[in-house]
């Protein structure tokens, strides 16, 4: 199955094979410019009426990955394309194939042409390690970015995506799994999780926990044995062997985890470890002492008799809020204020969400927010789609420019260089000298106000009913509690249902 022939060859369309709904794995089919570009490849026995050019992975997991070797055997002059780490982790999801040289590792950060006149960037994403978002630029004419699954908060394993590595693109179609919930910080879920593990634990039962997901088990057992419920604690933590290749890999990618892990490492074994509390076993299926202990187990390995030895609760991770006793819930990608945070700071002409429940993905396409600034769409497998890209500016490369800060008893002095007055931005910042700080995280950024957004300007401009009028407004951030934009930067023109008047 391939594209319909287009009049035009120089568009941006895609062809979904998969869109991650209910079990279908995500694969995309894109035509950038005059080039045929596959997304992921989470569906199985994948035919091709025609080879595309090149294939992008995002991670490494089953519902992004689980197709490419299959793709490589069949077709195996295509070239693949990943982060160093997720082509390490990719013979995961096969556990008879060793090889990861047959898919090839691009650089972090470093735009690289692979075809004439197609770009391709790569940043990470957080959400596991080695996930990437891609930017594709084609003839600096249109550029599309491909982000899938992200987390913008940092797990034990990765960081989280720097959201300011890409701010300065405005893609004309952004690429983004959508997730309709809101849910608590992932230090509370953490806390939630070992709040019943502890409780479990102290009335003699034994848990099992069941793995679903490539890079679960390494995960948790840095959690586990960082807690301080658990820290110090006489508790043995056995792993299946078919988990045990996950956390070899782990500890072979070690320059690649998070500084705090590099560190923990040089004092201690990262998993293997009898002589720190609680302990850390490889478990190949023998019986267990009869002592409440921690079993991460994989989700296939039949496990019934296993029940039947002793005093044992069952917690399996879930997706679904809220949940029943025997799940628990440890997010790994975003949810909706974040993912709302990433659009309105991009900015695209074309939105697509893939990857969630249909009901879901509907329900966020149709939000007021996002239908007056982008043209959003929710594909379905086989249906092509074509987006009409308006031209726009390429973002000009950006250059720091390091000064000083002096506090006084009166105020904050940033000095700058003098260089910065060749930038020819300058000018609109020095025709009226005023600007405006806010924090961004842990970030402050600190802004020029041109003349068309001062106060007075605005006032004769704006309509009666805008964000910019709102008494949620301040600081170009929205501060109302029950809009969906909540701490979200929203362009003063904007407005939304919590509307309330000056």
């Amino acid at each position: 199955m391939g594209f319909v022939a287009a009049s035009d060859a120089a568009v941006v369309r895609m062809l979904p094979y998969g869109v991650g709904q209910a079990n279908e794995g995500v694969s995309l089919r894109l035509k950038v410019g005059h080039y045929d570009i596959l997304l992921d490849c989470g569906v199985l026995d994948l035919v091709l009426d025609e080879v595309p050019d090149l294939v992008l992975c995002t991670h490494a997991h089953r519902e992004q990955a689980v197709g490419l070797w299959q793709l490589h055997q069949n077709y195996p002059k295509l070239p693949i394309y990943a982060s160093e780490v997720t082509a390490e982790l990719l013979p995961l999801n096969w556990p008879e194939v060793v090889r990861s040289d047959f898919c090839q590792a691009l650089p972090w950060r470093s735009p690289l042409e692979l075809l004439p006149g197609l770009t391709v960037e790569m940043f990470p994403a957080g959400h596991l390690p080695g996930a990437a978002a891609f930017l594709i630029t084609y003839q600096e004419e249109y550029r599309v970015l491909a982000l899938g699954d992200f987390s913008l908060f940092n797990l034990r394993s990765t960081d989280g995506l720097r959201l300011e590595n890409l701010r300065n693109y405005q893609p004309d179609l952004l690429i983004i799994s959508g997730c309709s919930e809101p849910l608590p910080h992932r230090r509370v879920q953490e806390n939630q999780l070992l709040d019943r593990l502890q409780s479990a634990l102290d009335r003699g039962m034994s848990v099992l926990m069941p793995m679903t997901e490539i890079g679960q088990a390494p995960e948790l057992l840095f959690l586990l044995r960082s807690h301080h419920l658990l820290s110090g604690r006489d508790l043995d933590i056995w792993v299946d062997s078919a988990l045990t290749q996950s956390c070899y890999l782990y500890e072979a990618l070690l320059p690649h985890l998070p500084i705090a892990i590099q560190n923990l490492a040089k004092y201690q074994a990262l998993f293997w470890d009898q002589r720190v509390r609680p302990r850390v076993q490889r478990w190949s299926g023998e019986a267990l002492p009869a002592v409440p202990s921690i079993v991460l187990i994989d989700h296939e390995t039949d496990y019934q008799s296993l029940l039947e030895s002793g005093n044992w609760l069952v917690m399996k991770a879930s997706l679904e809020l809220p949940m029943d006793e025997e799940h628990y819930h440890l997010s790994n990608q975003a949810d909706r204020t974040a993912m709302l945070q990433v659009i309105n700071s991009l900015r695209p002409q074309h939105l697509v969400f893939i990857h969630g429940a249909l009901d879901n993905l509907l329900d966020l396409a149709s939000m007021e927010e996002l239908g007056q600034r982008y043209k959003v769409h929710v594909p379905m497998r086989g249906q092509e789609i074509e987006f009409a890209v308006a031209a726009a500016a390429m973002p000009m490369a950006e250059v720091i420019y390091e000064g000083e800060v002096a506090e006084s008893l009166q105020d904050i002095v940033i000095t700058l260089p003098r260089t910065l007055l060749a930038d020819a931005r300058w000018r609109s910042l020095s025709d009226t000298g005023i600007v405006e700080a806010t924090w961004e995280g842990d970030t402050l950024v600190v802004r020029g106000l041109p003349a068309g957004e001062l106060r007075g300007d605005r006032r004769e401009v704006l309509p009666e009913a805008s964000c910019y009028r709102c008494q949620a407004y301040r600081g170009q951030y929205c501060r109302e509690v029950r809009s969906p934009l909540l701490n979200l930067k929203v362009s003063p023109e904007g407005l939304c249902a919590e509307f309330k008047a000056v």
